[in-house]
């Protein structure tokens, strides 16, 4: 979606709040930001906007780092970029990746930003009913590019200060352990046993990395963790979580209920 000042993008099977645009270009023009990211999302039903929003101004090395980390979901969406910013800088998605590129495109915008502004501002309803499609398209295609995308941001990146590749580190983690996942999930492991091992290997050389770590939060120590041990379990133990926010997944009718609340 573009605006004379900014761009921002949203998927077809989300929605956004009436002041979702409004917020995030005012945001982005009050702290003379080059783009502007919201740390949270509406993805459950009955959710309430928050009391009180906070916006804070990031250098570009910390906002890399922030979005190689598990706290900001994958993704070009519920952000707003401004549009000369782009221009400028020549920011295009990358045509040779279909899985990963949101990735690629917002932390090249970080590394080329002077400044990036972070809310805590939720305007954005991510929807996450879709599980059944999550487990019957698998393709190996998708994993590989996926891997290609952080593959090439490791590549890209001109400045890697420690918390750089830390975040890499656990990215890397993260989408490997996620892979294994889908390789257990959809009964293929015997036929990509290579690929298991290798996601396998690089999670279990850095675990100690990450446990040590102290820019990472507990809980995905303990799913590292876990996954290193058992990946059959956290593989069943995943379902059961897809399964739970896929039955709780926001709907039209939180964005119709918060909008009465903000109109009181």
């Amino acid at each position: 979606m573009t605006t004379p000042k900014g761009n921002t993008f949203i998927d077809g099977d989300d929605f956004i709040a009436p002041t979702f645009l409004e917020y995030k270009v005012n945001m982005v023009e009050k702290t003379h930001s080059d783009f502007g990211l919201a740390l949270g999302r509406f993805t459950k039903n009955d959710e309430k906007p928050l009391d009180q929003t906070e916006d804070k101004v990031y250098v570009p090395e910390k906002a890399v780092s922030l979005l190689l980390s598990s706290r900001v979901i994958v993704g070009c969406w519920n952000k707003v970029y401004r549009r000369d910013f782009l221009v400028e800088k020549s920011l295009k998605f990358r045509t040779d990746l279909f899985y990963g590129e949101g990735l690629y495109f917002i932390t090249m915008a970080a590394e080329a930003a002077d400044h990036v502004v972070v809310t805590n501002y939720k305007g954005y309803y991510y929807r996450r009913n879709n599980y059944a499609s999550a487990t019957s398209k698998f393709k190996i295609d998708s994993v590989y590019n996926g891997e290609k995308s952080i593959n090439e941001i490791e590549r890209d990146l001109p400045r890697k200060t420690k918390s750089i590749e830390m975040m890499l580190i656990l990215h890397r983690s993260m989408y490997s352990i996620g892979a294994i996942t889908k390789l257990i999930q959809n009964h293929v492991v015997s036929d990509y046993r290579t690929d298991y091992r290798r996601w396998l290997k690089y999670i279990r050389s850095n675990i100690l990395k990450i446990l040590l770590s102290n820019e990472v939060s507990m809980y995905r120590k303990g799913l590292l963790l876990g996954g290193c041990i058992s990946p059959s379990v956290m593989e069943k133990l995943n379902e059961v979580r897809r399964r739970r926010i896929s039955s709780a997944s926001v709907d039209e009718q939180t964005l119709k209920n918060n909008n009465e609340i903000e109109k009181k």
